[in-house]
């Protein structure tokens, strides 16, 4: 994080896809980071207004320590004697705590703890990380792509907020409604230009949650410990499975504690769902998550049909 010596912070850098995918480290991209954080800290104070949008915001919680399934366990001190990794409350913790207070007042969950900080896949984006925010890819039908934003565009600002790395859109992504539109600035071809991106129903699921950490506790919560992967078109072809329907592979069984209870409940490794609370859509791992928390609370039970070999059997998932 880049900051003022008052506090103010200027930009983010760094996320969890550069420990799913090294090729996404770019010393470059850092370069090209730090040097635009360096531009708004000569712009400051003049350009304070634009930056009250990356200012933290407030939590129930004093500190992380004061969270309930936290408190007790650590300190706000760091034991650099003989514990330091143990002591540490990690970043993923604040999340986990925050769902499990809802669970525990039998609420659902809302979209924005499901789906934390989307990435840019989510508005149907892949932004280069040799680059601050250059745009790689956009998606056909997706909201970047209703926006207008090409390959080459350099995102500016999102939402009145300077952009200087993929982790600030996120940043902003994450404090962004749940429908509506948001207003973006960018750089085509050395001309400035408007956009304003139409945030549709749903769309923080499109986000890609399977690999972080923090949701190994939501697969816990509503999979019983499962962990999915969508079969893709070429395997759901040799399985003569349809293209448009529901197939995702049990690639691991939980065996410990809340994580066996799918375990417990009959579920295999190398199952394959093709029907889950009523719906055979096709859906991802990620998707699917979110759909359970925002639907049932602990205590429920859901229906689920799976494919094992030549036989089609009906499980029950715990919601926990």
């Amino acid at each position: 994080m880049f900051f003022n010596s008052d506090g103010t912070v200027y930009g983010r850098y760094g996320s969890w896809t550069h420990q799913k995918n090294p090729q996404d480290e770019s010393i470059e991209g850092f370069r090209l980071t730090l040097e635009k954080a360096l531009e708004l800290h000569a712009a400051y104070p003049l350009n304070t207004s634009t930056l009250k949008g990356k200012q933290g915001r407030p939590l129930p919680y004093r500190t992380p320590v004061d969270m309930p399934t936290l408190v007790g366990k650590y300190t706000r001190n760091l034991d650099w004697e003989d514990q330091v990794v143990a002591s540490c409350v990690h970043c993923h913790q604040i999340g986990d705590a925050l769902r499990a207070a809802h669970r525990e007042r039998d609420e659902r969950l809302p979209a924005h703890l499901i789906y934390p900080f989307p990435g840019p896949e989510a508005l149907g984006l892949e932004l280069a990380p040799d680059h601050a925010a250059r745009v790689k890819s956009v998606t056909a039908g997706s909201p970047a792509a209703q926006a207008g934003l090409r390959a080459g565009d350099d995102l500016v600002q999102l939402d009145g907020q300077p952009l200087i790395s993929i982790a600030d859109l996120s940043w902003v992504l994450h404090h962004a409604p749940d429908t509506g539109g948001v207003p973006v600035e960018l750089q085509r071809h050395g001309k400035r230009l408007t956009a304003r991106l139409t945030l549709p129903a749903g769309w923080r699921s499109r986000a890609d949650i399977s690999r972080r950490v923090g949701t190994w506790e939501m697969r816990a919560m509503v999979l019983g410990g499962l962990l999915l992967e969508d079969l893709p078109d070429e395997e759901r072809q040799r399985r003569g499975l349809p293209a448009d329907r529901l197939a995702l592979w049990v690639k691991h069984v939980g065996e410990y504690g809340r994580h066996a209870a799918a375990k417990q409940a009959g579920f295999r490794k190398d199952d394959v769902l093709v029907e889950v609370a009523g719906s055979t859509a096709r859906e991802t791992e990620s998707a699917l998550i979110g759909r359970l928390l925002g639907q049932h609370r602990p205590g429920d039970t859901v229906r689920a049909v799976v494919l094992r070999g030549g036989d089609r059997l009906a499980l029950v998932l715990p919601m926990q």
